[in-house]
């Protein structure tokens, strides 16, 4: 089943403990407010939701939108440095703000782009309480 597919399942059923996808959005705009977030989204990284914001709450959707697609650009690079290697995630320190991106699946990633790294921390505990339920709304079944 493909990730197309998946989601279409996904507004017909409720599989996990997100009751819908509107659920996952408003977790997303909570998660965003108390980290003072610029970008919390779920993104496409692979396959033909490459560089598309998925699930997302975003200052500056533009900002949004050029950053899924950038992100992509990144990772392919990444992924050549070290061909036999699987790719996790990563974060980019800039002077005035952090960039943290975690794969959830081949295809799906979650970015977080704040100015603090406490900010960051917080960020990243909640995706550690929330990665199984997401990895499980997005697996793909064969």
């Amino acid at each position: 089943m493909g990730i197309i597919s998946k989601l279409k399942e996904f507004f017909e059923k409720k599989p996990n403990e997100f009751e819908s996808l509107k659920e996952l959005e408003k977790e997303l705009t909570v998660l965003k407010k108390n980290t003072n977030s610029m970008i919390i989204a779920l993104i496409g990284i692979g396959g033909r939701l490459k560089g598309l914001p998925l699930i997302y709450d975003a200052t500056d959707e533009n900002i949004l939108k050029r950053y899924a697609a950038k992100i992509n650009e990144l990772i392919n690079p990444i992924k050549t440095l070290a061909n036999d290697k699987v790719l996790d995630d990563f974060i980019i320190n800039f002077k005035d703000s952090i960039i943290l991106c975690k794969m959830i699946t081949d295809n799906i990633g979650f970015l977080g782009f704040t100015r603090f790294s406490n900010d960051i921390e917080l960020i990243q505990q909640w995706f550690f309480k929330n990665k199984k339920m997401l990895m499980k709304l997005f697996e793909e079944k064969e």
